[in-house]
């Protein structure tokens, strides 16, 4: 009887989160749960507070850097931080050879907790730098770009596939056997900067004209359309078949039939292979995360993705970035952590420190997100960029600023020492950070679900359809948050996917930023509902709705007119959002350009009717958003303008 009792007991707790499980089995356990207030760290059963050091171990025998690094580690767990992320090893063994573990690995591991011996880790795992002998032995499964270079393993490679899941795993269940219950989660890592965006995408290169992505093609093809004359209709070409179709070559890749847009009727090739591109990248993360929690089923995953705004200055057009299949991402069970840095643009003193992602629809989906705050501290060298502070009051400040995004969302935060050279040393400043990380465990335990007045809202399937340069969605995406973020009212950022299936919460006002390509079937009216429901719903003219199809269909010509050219024969208009160059208030102007990411670039001048149109549409707005204030639906807003197209962005004097 008693033997009944206590199997029961440790279903039914499992069943309500395992909270019981620990005093039957050993080990560290680290959970994601969905609360009334959010996603929140779970460990052992207990609330954590989600504060994280990341430094990098570089060289045990650095007789520099390696004290700053472990001094790091150390100071973060006296002041109450005490999770810490590192990069590590992955050990890719010839057939018949046993892997370094120790090398790659371990000494690394044992290092941070020789620093801190309560220390909770999250190893990042480089998957996309296998060995030497790997390369030699499957030459065909390398990256091959449009310039004819060979470059990392291809994400639609099968070897490579299989071999990163069975190596990840395998270091996985050696580092449970001897860490086990020093490892909050694993944080697998690959392509650029480790950032699962596609290679080289910031020099405008693209890839995938390697030979394992035409077989890869296809199944995507035959999961999408089902038969040959799904294709053929969808295509615009009779003699097209699932068995023998190929992807675009360059040329067709970076064509554009429509002015800003692609002819979603006569250029579905180039369509469908960008929307390929981005499901295998995203299906590339899922398959990592899903062998390490087959590893190591009681621990975390964390994932880099959702770079929505700052990959739109990307050259060749955001859609060639990987990063368009956040939903699909969303979607998975063995993912439980995504996270970015913060904004390289405008994260100084006196800016913004944007998020690169729709974060609170990835929350609403029971997925916590990580601010990496890579922040070039005072302590850094003088010519380390991004804004650097110059002293201890102005780095305290940014720090501030970046960290109030955390609290008010609920999020996890890590304060990276990137390099490695003691950005975040010494006693000053962890107990400034451990201040803020006191402070935060203290919200989390009294703080409400979020609930923004103002909704932005993204759609990642519309940037497909886009021609391949940044200049739609580099005003729109990357710059325009500017305003937004400066708004007076709290704002969420969602995906448009979230919002047509009734997940946002309703807020005041919907900004739309670039749903140019809707559908009947997907949107199901949803966007005119969920304005019923709104106090104003703002959309571009010249963006929501402007590349519509017919109902039910994805195929065939727009029924209104061809994008970028106005209806009853006004004046065509580019299509191309642009910058006034040297306008007065242009903070940019003195430095000689438009603010940077690190590979993005400016959007071109303005020609005189664009400027035209854009002032129409910020009157409008300023009319639409005076109602809301004069009528009491809405406070706290304010619309400045200092330069005619609105979305410059406008730094605070």
């Amino acid at each position: 009887m008693h033997l009944v009792w206590t199997v029961g007991l440790l279903a039914a707790t499992a069943a309500m989160g395992g909270c019981a499980v620990e005093s039957y089995a050993a080990g560290l356990e680290a959970q994601i749960r969905k609360t009334p207030a959010g996603p929140a760290l779970y460990v052992n059963c207990k609330p954590m507070t989600p504060s994280v050091l990341f430094v990098n171990l570089h060289d045990v025998a650095d007789p520099v850097h390696t004290p700053l690094q472990l001094g790091e580690v150390e100071a973060a767990g006296r002041h109450g931080v005490t999770i810490v992320s590192l990069t590590i090893g992955t050990p890719w063994p010839a057939e018949g050879e046993t892997p370094d573990y120790a090398g790659a690995a371990d000494q690394w591991i044992e290092m941070a907790l020789k620093a801190n011996p309560g220390a909770l880790l999250i190893p990042r795992i480089l998957t996309t730098a296998p060995s030497d002998a790997w390369f030699a032995a499957h030459p065909d499964e390398r990256m091959l770009y449009d310039d004819g270079a060979r470059g990392l393993p291809s994400v639609h490679s099968q070897a490579w596939r299989r071999d990163a899941a069975l190596h990840v795993a395998a270091l996985v269940r050696h580092l449970e056997a001897r860490f086990g219950d020093h490892i909050l989660a694993y944080h697998p890592s690959g392509q650029h900067t480790g950032e699962w965006f596609y290679d080289r995408m910031w020099e405008g290169r693209t890839a995938s004209f390697e030979p394992p992505a035409a077989p890869a093609f296809r199944a995507f093809l035959q999961a999408r359309y089902r038969g040959d004359a799904a294709l053929r209709r969808a295509w615009g070409d009779p003699a097209a078949t699932l068995e023998t179709a190929m992807p675009p070559g360059k040329a067709e890749q970076t064509r554009a039939d429509q002015g800003a847009f692609r002819d979603p009727a006569g250029q579905r090739q180039a369509i469908d292979f960008d929307e390929f591109r981005n499901t295998e990248m995203a299906d590339t993360v899922a398959l990592l995360c899903r062998a390490i929690k087959q590893a190591a089923p009681r621990k975390l995953t964390v994932a880099f993705y959702g770079y929505h705004f700052e990959l739109a200055p990307a050259q060749a057009g955001m859609s060639t970035s990987g990063h368009l299949a956040l939903g699909r991402l969303l979607r998975s069970p063995d993912v439980d952590i995504l996270c970015s840095p913060v904004s390289y643009w405008d994260r100084g003193i006196g800016g913004a420190g944007y998020f690169m992602a729709p974060i609170d629809s990835i929350q609403l989906h029971g997925k916590l997100w990580l601010v990496e705050d890579d922040t070039r501290t005072h302590l850094s060298p003088p010519d380390a960029g991004y804004e650097r502070p110059v002293d201890f009051r102005q780095t305290r400040g940014v720090l501030a600023r970046n960290f109030a995004h955390v609290a008010t969302r609920g999020t996890a935060v890590w304060w990276m020492d990137l390099p490695g050279q003691g950005w975040f040393a010494g006693d000053e400043m962890w107990q400034y950070l451990g201040t803020l990380d006191r402070a935060y465990t203290e919200a989390l335990a009294k703080r409400g679900p979020y609930r923004p007045e103002v909704a932005v809202v993204i759609d990642e399937r519309s940037p497909l359809f886009g021609a391949p340069n940044d200049r739609v969605n580099m005003p729109l995406l990357y710059l325009f948050r500017a305003q937004w973020y400066r708004i007076g009212a709290p704002t969420g950022i969602y995906l448009l996917e979230d919002l047509l299936s009734g997940k946002t919460p309703p807020a005041k006002l919907t900004i739309i930023l670039n749903a140019f390509r809707l559908t009947r079937r997907r949107s199901g009216g949803g966007i005119e509902a969920r304005g019923r429901g709104t106090e104003r719903l703002l959309r571009s003219p010249r963006a929501t709705g402007r590349h519509a199809a017919r109902a039910g269909s994805e195929g065939g010509r727009p029924p209104l007119q061809r994008a970028g050219r106005r209806r009853h024969g006004r004046r065509r208009m580019g299509g191309a959002p642009c910058h006034r160059v040297g306008h007065a208030h242009d903070p940019a102007a003195a430095g000689g350009g438009l603010p940077r990411r690190r590979h993005g670039r400016g959007p071109p001048p303005c020609d005189d009717a664009l400027v035209r149109d854009a002032e129409r549409r910020y009157q409008a707005a300023a009319a639409v958003a005076g109602g809301a204030v004069r009528s009491g639906r809405l406070s706290g807003v304010a619309l400045h303008r200092r330069d005619p197209y609105p979305a410059y962005p406008e730094n605070p004097a």
